[in-house]
């Protein structure tokens, strides 16, 4: 509570610090946009937050009648970060233990990573549309797919069936296909035929042959 108090106090005398730079008799100091020549007094002023002593980088002085302090050093002991702003010549105080707020001046805005662009989705092949003479090289559902989903088929129907062999890919009700057949275990028909989409794995055909 006492140093929320003694920060409060701090904040309102900003007024009386300077940015931290040498000032020494008779020294030309920089004020607005105009320049002017000072005589101050140094006094051997002693800064202390909470009676600890601060050691400052530059000597504090006294100028009519006002005592100027490092600005950099003494917030730094009051837990305040100290950023200068070039593009408004502003001089930036944020509490250090804020650390869910961040000030909206640009000194501290985080920089923005650069925005990558997404790849471009590419087309899904449609073998089955690239024609009869066209036979896909590359099919998305290979064999081995295509054997499994046929037995997925045969568990949802209830039927025990052994794959045998396969026809490779053919040419049926206008698409490509894998054509498969498989031996069935006591049932009418000893065979089943699977014709399965080489693009998407759709059973084009299920039939059962003797």
């Amino acid at each position: 509570m006492k140093n929320g108090k003694i920060k409060e106090r701090f904040k309102g005398a900003l007024v009386g610090i300077i940015l931290t730079f040498v000032v020494t008799t008779s020294l030309p100091v920089f004020a607005r946009v105009a320049q002017e020549t000072i005589t101050v007094n140094f006094n051997n002023i002693r800064i202390a937050v909470n009676g600890q002593h601060v050691q400052t980088e530059f000597e504090p002085f006294v100028f009519q009648g006002r005592t100027y302090l490092p600005v950099r050093d003494v917030a730094n002991a009051m837990g305040f970060d100290v950023t200068w702003e070039d593009a408004t010549n502003t001089v930036h105080l944020t509490e250090r233990n804020n650390l869910n707020v961040v000030p909206d001046y640009p000194a501290h805005q985080p920089a923005q990573p650069p925005q990558e662009t997404p790849p471009s989705p590419q087309p899904t092949p449609n073998h089955s549309a690239s024609g009869r003479n066209n036979r896909p090289s590359n099919p998305a559902i290979s064999l081995e797919r295509a054997i499994e989903i046929a037995y997925e088929d045969l568990a949802r129907r209830g039927i025990t069936a052994t794959y045998r062999s396969n026809s490779g890919m053919d040419w049926e009700r206008g698409q490509w296909v894998w054509e498969l057949l498989f031996r069935t275990q006591g049932e009418r028909m000893p065979f089943i035929e699977f014709y399965i989409n080489v693009d998407n794995g759709n059973i084009v055909k299920f039939e059962w042959d003797d």
